[in-house]
């Protein structure tokens, strides 16, 4: 499982300077904005420390917070589930400091956009083919209110790019 603190830039160089992880060949990955991430191995040696202690956690339900400097961080715990995931990055947004809410918002939009951009050309794709025999590109043209040069555009995309090729 993956952990991902989204902190202020100061409280990520702490946490991943911090000693009792050092010491321990804990591994943090500080992936810049005050957003690090981090196993299950800095997980075990941060709850091992008092609540009074920089870099302790509480967990209460399904959220985790690390404090550091006597501020409350959110922490999202990746166990596999993109859309767990997702919710939890969505619901902890509020709680980021300034700088990581707005990179963490940003990739958000961008990766929504990429993703609904994929499904929409991939079924405008499907449109043509169950269309064929009714003028394919242009009864699905009039079918979306666009012109025919757009859903030859999404076609193209769609065929072009492998990776979304298999979004369907």
């Amino acid at each position: 499982m993956i952990f991902t603190a989204y902190l202020t830039v100061a409280a990520a160089a702490y946490l991943t300077d911090l000693p009792d992880l050092r010491a321990n060949g804990a591994d943090v990955t500080d992936h810049g904005h005050g957003i690090v991430s981090f196993g299950e191995d800095v997980m075990s040696i941060l709850d091992g420390f008092a609540d009074t202690d920089d870099g302790c956690v509480t967990q209460e339900g399904a959220t985790i917070h690390i404090f550091i400097g006597g501020d409350a961080y959110p922490v999202v715990h990746d166990d596999g589930d993109p859309t767990a995931v997702l919710a939890q990055t969505i619901a902890v947004l509020p709680q980021m400091p300034p700088l990581a809410r707005v990179v963490v918002a940003r990739r958000l939009v961008n990766t929504a956009k990429a993703t609904l951009s994929a499904v929409a050309d991939a079924a405008t794709v499907d449109l043509t083919v169950i269309h064929r025999d009714r003028g394919g590109y242009t009864a699905v043209a009039t079918a979306l209110g666009v012109g025919r040069g757009a859903v030859n555009k999404a076609v193209v995309r769609h065929r072009r790019d492998p990776a979304t090729a298999q979004i369907v």
